[in-house]
């Protein structure tokens, strides 16, 4: 079993509690998407997590000046329960799974894009009504990521089906039938 695998199984439980606890005491909290992305985007506070030389206090502390303008009270304490756990480091992977369950529940479906450049806000629009229609769902979010290798066109992936209308995947598709037919020549 992969690292990420191991990883995935041990974030699952923590997702699922946090949701149910955010499900029982009927608090929103538009907040932890947000958290996430703050997390996603600085190097520097995933090192500060990572870190098992710096004491639970000092992790704490320095959670609470980051996100409590932003997070609610109840993720707020969850955010420390990782620490107390020893799961903080595992966050982002906690977070993630935890936003797939809520998007599950709400009938949202979650887009994995992968772009070589940034989308217009039309052509944001134009791919979530697209994706609607191939889906049947009346919720779709996208999760960009630019990824210039892809020389041009993106990727979308929903689930476990992938659409690729990247220049890169036709190169490579170009290659593998001119390769398949080399015993042509």
């Amino acid at each position: 079993m992969s690292n990420k695998n191991l990883t995935a199984k041990i974030a699952q439980p923590y997702a699922e509690a946090f949701l149910e606890v955010v499900k029982a005491s009927s608090c929103v909290n538009k907040n932890v998407d947000a958290a996430l992305q703050v997390i996603n985007h600085s190097q520097e506070l995933k090192s500060f997590i990572n870190n098992p030389i710096l004491s639970s206090n000092l992790k704490k502390n320095i959670l609470k000046k980051i996100f409590f303008s932003d997070l609610d009270r109840l993720s707020m304490n969850f955010f420390l329960v990782l620490v107390d756990k020893g799961r903080i480091n595992i966050i982002q992977i906690i977070l993630e799974k935890y936003l797939e369950l809520g998007y599950k529940i709400s009938s949202i479906i979650i887009a994995e894009v992968l772009t070589s450049i940034p989308f217009t806000p039309s052509q944001h629009d134009l791919l979530i009504d697209k994706i609607k229609i191939m889906t049947g769902s009346k919720q779709v979010r996208l999760n960009i990521n630019i990824k210039p290798e892809l020389i041009g066109g993106f990727t979308i992936q929903i689930g476990s089906k992938i659409i690729d209308r990247s220049l890169q995947g036709q190169l490579k598709q170009i290659a593998s039938h001119l390769e398949s037919d080399s015993y042509l020549l």
